[in-house]
């Protein structure tokens, strides 16, 4: 809702909520039923949706939604309207308008800058980590922001070289080594966690590119809004294809939303061009509230590989937090580059298969009594794509 009015036409609201809120102004002709459920979203001790097609609806050329120019004022209507909401809700937003008719751009202003401590879980591949290193520092635009790098057993010389090398030129960054054997993502986190002192923390993969310079100004946004707990990015293949647009969850199976589509297609309900709540965000790049983390105990480092980045998502989740996507922080991720796939080892993948089982036993209740949360029970809830379930 804080990108465009979803709702519509069909809203059902108690006269208990209604009694609250002040009729629409005359500056806001055009967007009345945008302003009216921003207000008892406001208001409401609850917000639910009926998940079943109850009405078509019929549209034509004077229909504003086929033809933006029959009501040109609805645009400025809009905008005014979200631009309200922000400062009835304590938020200090810039609103402007997007490169589609009722749709907006929002800038979070935070009264501070909070610091982002970037944890990059790193072994050997040093010219991958340079590639890594060099986009962030060169492209940010934010600056409050260090890097701790977490070492976890290389063996190449080169390696350590770099370290020194890259510490020396640079003092936001800097490298720990985890005492621990063998390759566990969420104990390596964890340990790179404790060992930097941001309020916001960002777990992101060595293998991964920065594309635009404002990426984590976008991400860091959003939590002015005391509500985000996670915000995840727009991962793209080097072909500039979708790898990552946010993680859905289901009673026995998690995806990847929109892969493979052109980074060019706004996808379904233009998710792929708006931030929206989603389930969960891929670790590749995840940035969390360092409060929110610490709640629940971080990584579970029981999951050493497989899924820790959506039982995070899920237990901060449960805290009352929500996760966000960002489609306007993008990177180029190469996945599998640092460890290969674990398909092609047998012990890693009886490791996952294992993991699976654990992730599943714990949340397959939870994500049953959820269904519909997030993606819709009249579409495919084994799909990443919003196709209709037959």
């Amino acid at each position: 809702m804080n990108a465009y009015n979803y709702v519509t036409h069909m809203l059902m609201v108690s006269r208990q909520v209604l009694s609250q809120v002040e009729l629409s102004p005359a500056d806001v002709s055009g967007a009345q039923d945008y302003d009216l459920t921003l207000k008892c979203c406001e208001k409401a001790r609850s917000i639910a949706n009926v998940p079943y097609m109850l009405y078509h609806w019929r549209v034509h050329q004077n229909s504003t939604s086929t033809n933006p120019d029959s009501k040109p004022y609805a645009q400025t209507a809009g905008k005014i309207v979200l631009q309200r909401h922000f400062e009835r809700t304590g938020l200090q937003v810039d609103v402007s308008d997007s490169e589609l008719p009722f749709r907006y751009r929002n800038r979070y202003i935070n009264e501070a800058t909070p610091k982002v401590s970037i944890v990059i879980p790193t072994k050997d591949h040093s010219q991958l980590l340079q590639r890594c290193l060099t986009s962030v520092l060169e492209k940010t635009t934010y600056q409050n922001y260090d890097i701790t790098l977490v070492e976890n057993n290389s063996t190449e010389q080169e390696t350590f070289a770099y370290y020194d090398r890259i510490q020396d030129q640079n003092e936001k960054i800097k490298v720990v080594t985890w005492p621990g054997t063998g390759f566990n993502y969420s104990a390596i986190c964890n340990y790179g966690a404790a060992h930097c002192d941001g309020e916001i923390l960002l777990f992101l993969n060595n293998d991964t590119v920065i594309i635009n310079g404002d990426w984590l100004d976008s991400m860091v946004g959003f939590f002015a809004r005391p509500e985000v707990g996670i915000v995840g990015a727009k991962l793209l293949f080097p072909d500039n294809l979708v790898q990552h647009g946010g993680v859905w969850v289901s009673a026995d199976h998690v995806g990847y939303l929109s892969d493979m589509l052109s980074d060019k297609d706004g996808g379904y309900m233009e998710t792929m061009r708006y931030p929206y709540n989603c389930a969960a965000v891929t670790g590749a790049c995840q940035m969390v509230r360092r409060k929110a983390f610490q709640s629940v105990g971080g990584f579970d480092e029981n999951l050493a590989v497989v899924l820790n980045d959506v039982d995070l998502c899920l237990k901060i989740g449960q805290q009352g937090y929500l996760t966000v996507f960002d489609p306007q922080a993008k990177l180029y991720h190469s996945e599998h580059t640092s460890r290969g796939r674990d398909e092609q080892d047998v012990e890693k993948e009886r490791r996952a298969i294992d993991e699976q089982a654990r992730f599943y036993a714990r949340w397959d209740k939870t994500l049953v009594g959820a269904r519909g949360k997030y993606i819709n029970r009249q579409l495919n809830q084994y799909d990443g794509h919003y196709k209709i379930r037959w």
